[in-house]
């Protein structure tokens, strides 16, 4: 129990090495490889959700390490930089309310995805390394807690589905392929100039009060240790090449950790173009990940990547990779610059809502059914931002609901188009008249 997040990530990285490892004689046993990775990951999933406190006395995390559960958290990278003090990076992994159901609904949808992907027949090593590669680093995305992790763990999903996509995909493969790619690229660019932000604005207050001799180790540190050393820093008592600059996550969300002076510090007043550091920085993270989710006009990727897609990437497409939209919005943007939440709360309300109407009369007018589903997902991700917007606590809950439940709904409804056009290659709704006739057993079933 004390590493099953590692295990978690790390067990699909090891199914690679043992799928690369078959000469290709035996390709056979690669789905079957795959589906057993799958399946322990499943049920690894289910001990997790199992062993999750619940209840209202239960820790929520949030915004406080001691409250997320199934920590795990080592020194990764630790550099003295001199007069520009320390650079700090954790492993760090951890569950809590937010993700814990995201991470079960992936860990599901990976198991849908390999058996629906069980008629592939070209090049079955390189489709199922890659499907084992996406699957770990969806997982990694959704439990690092240390944004340079989350970030490499969220860049990393980006080639595995671009060569999914790519190679294994439909005639205008290529072309969803490349489009997919330069806008997830774009919207990692803008996360990145964020990070590179917050990395020179923050500190860790633990491992500054160990640089500062307060005591030997981190686990040591005592919550009146943090708040001398948050004082300290208010007041620019700390000097330069003791402080240990920071990625952790939920150091970020304290603003007690910023530097005086720093770009991002909530008292400061740099304003790019008119807007403050803080809103700029919240603006960035929004279309970074506003891109994922998709929210429209940003969502033009997401009907060409589902139709040209194969059914397996279709529903880890739309079941999971769009949640990590919704779930970075969460996690950074709003937990990190709140105050930008509510000064653009009526710009995200009304890209929900035009998101929520946009897509649904697209849907409505579409004659394609996986351009349907697809711009049904863009309708009902609108609903995610719509209560984000809001900023209360029925709208965030019922984010996370609709996230969860779009996961299952769309995997479900990509697996009906992809039987379908399976028995009759064929993906437009006109042609489908007589089907009751002809496939009453899968019509019943539906």
């Amino acid at each position: 129990m004390q590493h099953l997040l590692s295990v978690l990530v790390f067990l699909p990285l090891a199914g690679v090495i043992g799928l690369l490892a078959i000469p290709r004689r035996n390709q056979y046993v690669y789905k079957y490889i795959a589906l057993t990775i799958s399946l322990i990951q499943l049920i690894l999933g289910l001990v997790l959700y199992a062993g999750y406190k619940k209840g209202e006395d239960s820790p929520v995390g949030v915004n406080v390490q001691q409250d997320f559960q199934f920590i795990e958290k080592y020194n990764w990278i630790d550099l003295d930089l001199g007069t520009l003090g320390h650079l700090s990076a954790d492993y760090f992994l951890a569950v809590d309310g937010i993700n814990i159901t995201l991470v079960l609904l992936s860990v599901l949808v990976m198991v849908v995805a390999v058996i629906s992907s069980w008629k592939v027949t070209k090049n079955l090593k390189g489709y199922f390394s890659l499907l084992l590669l996406l699957n770990g680093s969806v997982i990694g995305t959704f439990v690092a807690l240390d944004f340079l992790l989350f970030y490499l763990f969220f860049e990393f999903m980006l080639l595995p589905m671009y060569f999914l996509i790519g190679i294994w995909g439909g005639p205008r493969r290529e072309y969803a392929s490349i489009k997919f790619f330069l806008y997830t690229l774009l919207g990692s660019l803008l996360i990145l100039i964020v990070l590179i932000g917050l990395y020179l604005s923050v500190i860790d207050p633990a491992a500054t009060a160990v640089e500062m001799g307060l005591t030997q180790n981190e686990h040591e540190v005592t919550h009146e240790m943090v708040q001398e050393i948050q004082a300290k820093l208010a007041n620019n008592e700390i000097a330069s090449q003791s402080l240990v600059r920071t990625f952790n996550m939920v150091a970020m969300m304290d603003v007690k950790n910023y530097i005086p002076g720093s770009f991002l510090h909530h008292l400061d007043e740099y304003t790019v173009m008119g807007v403050s550091g803080r809103f700029m920085a919240f603006l960035l993270l929004f279309v970074g990940f506003a891109i994922k989710i998709p929210v429209a006009p940003l969502h033009t990727w997401l009907p060409d990547a589902h139709v040209e897609a194969s059914t397996a990437i279709s529903v880890i497409l739309a079941a999971v990779l769009l949640k990590i939209g919704g779930y970075g919005l969460i996690r950074t943007a709003y937990s990190m610059f709140p105050e930008g939440g509510i000064y653009f709360a009526w710009l995200l309300g009304i890209l929900g809502v035009g998101s929520i109407i946009y897509g649904a009369f697209n849907a409505l007018a579409s004659k394609d059914l996986k351009k349907l589903i697809a711009y049904s997902s863009v309708s009902h991700m609108g609903f995610v931002l719509l209560g984000l917007a809001s900023m209360t606590h029925e709208g965030v809950s019922g984010a996370l609901y609709q996230m969860f439940s779009h996961g299952v709904i769309s995997a479900m409804l990509f697996l009906v188009a992809g039987v379908i056009y399976d028995r009759t290659h064929d993906r437009m709704i006109e042609n489908y008249s007589g089907l009751v006739v002809k496939m009453p057993h899968f019509t019943t079933v539906v």
